[in-house]
């Protein structure tokens, strides 16, 4: 099936774009939408409710990382459905991701990175495809621990993407990109993780919910 202009993913960057790719071909998941990238988490929220009135949009969907404040960015997001007229919105991110409906605008999903109930970022997401086997991740772990002060160029942060780029450069093929590392099975599509995500995607741009 081909990408429909009416049905859209605004995610913040590249990263999430190829990681996203990445697991809808490993899950056979028709790419009826198109996955658009603004630069950023708070370019996509201000672009939000021109992509949701502003166009013949029929789906639109975000992917947007929790960061620091999970809690701060969902309010954001259920201000700007309440702004719009959406209504039933629940308290707390749903660990499902969201799939909400408007009897005159799009049907709308999010989902806040890793898993709607944690903060943080796309990272660790990642992080949670690493497969349960894998022994590198503690050492990894133990050597970012272990970095004196003076050497540790990196923000708290940015800590989980230290380890993740840390983690993928020690891998068979060193510093391979991470939705590569997806589809190379370095990276387990088929944690239970990966499985919510996909569903929610799913759910959001079949038929039967659009």
């Amino acid at each position: 099936m081909a990408e429909r202009a009416d049905q859209i993913l605004l995610v913040e960057g590249k990263d999430d774009q190829h990681v996203i790719w990445a697991l809808l071909e490993y899950h056979g998941v028709a790419k009826v939408f198109k996955v658009h990238e603004r630069g950023g988490v708070e370019r996509l929220l201000e672009s939000l409710p021109v992509q949701i009135k502003g166009s013949r949009s029929k789906t639109v969907g975000i992917v947007v990382d929790a960061d620091r404040h999970l809690l701060s960015r969902w309010t954001s997001i259920c201000s700007i459905l309440n702004s719009l007229g959406y209504a039933n919105i629940p308290k707390n991110a749903p660990p499902t991701g969201l799939i909400t409906t408007h009897p005159h605008q799009p049907a709308f999903g999010a989902w806040i990175m890793p898993d709607n109930g944690l903060n943080g970022k796309l990272e660790d997401f990642v992080r949670l495809l690493i497969p349960s086997e894998d022994r590198l991740q503690v050492f990894v772990a133990d050597m970012l621990s272990r970095l004196p002060p003076d050497i540790r160029l990196f923000a708290d942060k940015d800590h989980i993407k230290a380890f993740m780029h840390a983690w993928l450069a020690l891998q068979a093929r060193p510093g391979m990109p991470t939705g590569q590392s997806i589809t190379a099975r370095v990276l387990d599509p088929e944690t239970a993780i990966a499985g919510t995500f996909i569903g929610w995607i799913r759910r959001l741009f079949s038929s039967e919910e659009t």
